[in-house]
């Protein structure tokens, strides 16, 4: 009876783990992290959810060196356009600064973006810009 009940479970779990490989991963993407390295400054985008539910999304820009880069605002925006604007502020050397929208809703499938601007006389230069697509 024994070596019946051991044969059961060994089956059982060979089976088991055949339908383990066998079962296709999920391609529901939500989330993801991507970063433009433009030394010294980097701009980073992070978008955290399931499927197409955005939980949040970071906008981030680091300033990996001295001195201050002065001007600089991030901009989040998706599919339909512009997302939010984040203040704009000088960002010291060895500092990052964040932008964050937490919507934690159902959204359009396609690319989310993180973009940071530098004001230079009232006329705005992308200086860095990452994506992360978002899908089912």
């Amino acid at each position: 009876m024994f070596k019946i009940m051991v044969r059961l479970g060994m089956a059982a779990g060979a089976a088991l783990l055949a339908m383990a490989f066998a079962l296709p991963a999920s391609p529901a993407m939500a989330s993801g992290k991507a970063c433009d390295y433009n030394t010294p400054v980097v701009t980073c985008d992070e978008v955290n959810g399931s499927g197409l539910v955005i939980e949040y999304m970071l906008g981030s820009f680091g300033n990996g060196a001295q001195p201050t880069v002065p001007a600089i605002h991030i901009e989040l925006s998706g599919p339909q356009g512009l997302i939010k604007n984040c203040p704009q502020t000088n960002v010291l050397g060895f500092t990052t600064i964040y932008c964050r929208w937490s919507p934690a809703a159902d959204v359009p499938g396609g690319y989310y973006c993180t973009t940071a601007w530098q004001n230079v006389n009232g006329s705005y230069y992308d200086v860095g810009r990452a994506c992360v697509d978002v899908h089912r």
